[in-house]
């Protein structure tokens, strides 16, 4: 998988990815988790292009609009429970 961006515009290319791998991309371009519930098995080729921040001059559609009308699938708002580490400390190391 490749993704490429200029700011205005972020294209996604990839290639032989499980709905996994999909949810895994997807969860760095939300910036919050994303869960694959599909069901969908194999390997999926696909190349998308979207607009980062949705504004009345961009040409390129959001990326929920682009999963919705080019992939079929839809990013759905939902609660539940993840995993998380948790600094609560920190400390420069000693000199030897």
């Amino acid at each position: 998988m490749s993704t490429n961006s200029n700011g205005s515009r972020v294209a996604m290319k990839a290639s032989k990815m499980s709905m996994a791998d999909v949810a895994a991309a997807l969860r760095r371009q939300a910036g919050r988790p994303v869960e694959d519930h599909t069901g969908l098995k194999g390997d999926f080729d696909f190349q998308i292009e979207w607009s980062p921040e949705e504004t009345p001059d961009s040409t390129n559609p959001s990326l929920f609009t682009v999963l919705k009308e080019q992939l079929g699938l839809k990013l759905r708002a939902a609660k539940g429970t993840t995993e998380m580490l948790v600094i609560d400390q920190i400390a420069r190391p000693s000199d030897n």
